[in-house]
């Protein structure tokens, strides 16, 4: 696999007596190498290396140096085999590098995979997961219903929502410059899906269960005794599907302090503005060091 590895001496946060130096794993962000998003992984793990912490960046079977696995093909960002890539990392920094405590972090597809192995039970303290846009995966997704996705029918509701008493979008649509049939259509699957999830948590208060369920998958995590860190761009769809599909076990365990969720104004998706992640690295460095001043 294409790795890069940075070596610490101190400590992630509070390890209370692992006297084992802590390490983090930090996973792809959809096609981009372990470089990460303008770069921002290396930078993140060459300060937080100096600070004391095992950071290793994983190109995960497909991406950036990693081939993919035999039979399975290349540049897939949300790939089934990404949970044996993470169970070897893990693995590889404790034998090679003596590493105790373990914690992975991820934006958009990586943010994804850090869900999947906290539920999964991986042996990790923590996830951080940055702009996630979806918590359930299916091969073939992204092709489905002409590629209108969760996340995608959040973002575009919420645009018509800040413009539908101006005069500007009503004056394309008499024109003929806007397609109607995909705003009703857009606007009914955001209906469709709030309906879904409010008789969703009805049935969870009467013990039924589902096969797909974020407020089971959120509630097991917290069982395993994962912290689970979520931070957000303002403009990003992920915390509306957090909320709208976790239900109400979201702010339990937000009481609980099992989960946390910080949000970074003024940016996109993946902090292409210095401004953004100047901002955004304020955010993890409180997280990453809880306990210390954060530069």
């Amino acid at each position: 696999m294409g790795v890069g590895i940075h070596n610490g001496e101190a400590s992630i946060g509070s390890v209370g007596g692992d006297a084992k130096r802590p390490g983090l794993l930090i996973l792809n962000a959809g096609s981009v190498h372990n470089i990460g998003p303008n770069r921002m992984w290396v930078k993140l793990a060459r300060e937080w290396a100096a600070r004391g912490i095992v950071v290793l960046r994983l190109d995960i079977s497909g991406i950036g140096d990693s081939p993919p696995h035999a039979g399975h093909a290349d540049n897939v960002v949300y790939s089934s085999t990404v949970a044996d890539d993470v169970r070897l990392a893990l693995g590889y920094m404790r034998a090679r590098h003596g590493v105790g405590e373990c914690h992975v972090l991820g934006l958009c597809s990586g943010a994804f995979q850090a869900f999947r192995a906290a539920v999964d039970g991986e042996g990790i303290a923590s996830a951080v997961m940055i702009n996630p846009l979806t918590f359930f995966w299916h091969e073939g997704d992204v092709m489905l219903d002409d590629k209108l996705r969760d996340d995608d029918v959040i973002e575009a509701t919420a645009r018509y929502k800040n413009v539908i008493f101006t005069r500007e979008p009503w004056l394309k649509l008499l024109r003929g410059q806007l397609n109607w049939r995909i705003i009703l259509r857009t606007v009914y699957r955001r209906f469709a899906a709030e309906l879904q999830y409010s008789l969703k948590e009805l049935s969870r208060l009467a013990g039924i269960s589902f096969s797909e369920d974020l407020a089971v998958d959120l509630a097991t995590t917290a069982h395993h005794g994962i912290r689970m860190r979520f931070v957000f761009s303002t403009t990003s769809p992920g915390l509306a599907l957090l909320r709208q599909q976790g239900g109400r076990m979201v702010s339990k365990l937000i009481e609980r302090g099992d989960i946390s969720i910080d949000l970074i104004p003024d940016t996109d998706h993946t902090f292409t503005e210095l401004a953004g992640r100047e901002r955004l690295f304020t955010v993890l460095n409180q997280i990453v060091f809880p306990h210390e001043q954060t530069r």
